[in-house]
């Protein structure tokens, strides 16, 4: 078994693998899913998504957003997110990290990022980054007061960080449903779902055909905003 992320739908948008993501794999399982979350520095006058494309399109070249690097996570996100409203003429700012991201945004050096739940959660906690939006489907319980981009009005502008498990694509199909099968069950237990739950991460438990399909989905997408924005890797 290999335990994948999300970049493993990215990847083979931005350069050609030695490996071909849907042939070569056989998906068995998705374990859980991590938002991302929309901070701003508390001194940017925005206070809500609309508020903020707004003062975008007011200033525009003056706000930056950090990110991971080209082409990660968060590059593709805040692409997508200007792709999808349009307008929102900001400045990429690529670090080498996440965290050297975050530590800027507390700064005040740079204006906004997109950032994983779990580590927004402390600076969140603390007021020294004011939230925006969340990518998931529905409000997360961890920030339940953060409207998601659906409801900020943006279609469609739905994500998770997940975390999978695929196998070798020879694998017999009665191994794949036997583990399927035990790992759901782990995923239902309430401990495991607790601890899942309080580093912001949702349990899902798929079976190898929805985890597959979402697979299919993500390649699609990430490609069309790549390719939109023109974005290439480090």
């Amino acid at each position: 078994m290999v335990l994948v992320t999300s970049t493993f739908a990215m990847t083979p948008t931005l350069q050609k693998p030695p490996y071909d993501p849907i042939k070569d794999f056989a998906p068995l399982i998705l374990l859980a899913a991590v938002p991302n979350i929309l901070v701003v520095h508390p001194v940017l006058p925005a206070r809500s998504l609309k508020e903020l494309i707004a003062l975008a399109r007011a200033r525009p070249g003056e706000l930056t957003y950090a990110t991971s690097g080209n082409g990660t996570v968060s590059h593709l996100l805040t692409e997508w997110l200007r792709s999808s409203v349009g307008g929102m003429q900001i400045v990429h700012i690529p670090y080498k990290g996440n965290a050297q991201g975050l530590t800027d945004l507390l700064g005040g050096h740079v204006s906004m990022l997109f950032s994983a739940l779990p580590s927004a959660m402390p600076y969140l906690a603390s007021n020294r980054v004011r939230p925006i939006a969340i990518t998931s489907r529905n409000r997360s319980p961890a920030v339940p007061q953060v409207p998601t981009f659906l409801e900020s009005g943006v279609a469609n502008f739905e994500f998770s960080s997940e975390f999978g498990l695929l196998m070798p694509a020879n694998t017999p199909r009665e191994i794949i449903t036997r583990l399927n099968g035990e790992l759901a069950k782990i995923l239902r237990l309430p401990d495991v779902r607790e601890r899942l739950a309080s580093q912001g991460a949702e349990p899902v438990g798929n079976t190898p055909e929805e985890y597959a399909a979402s697979i299919k989905i993500d390649l699609a997408r990430w490609a069309k905003v790549v390719t939109t924005a023109g974005i290439r890797a480090d």
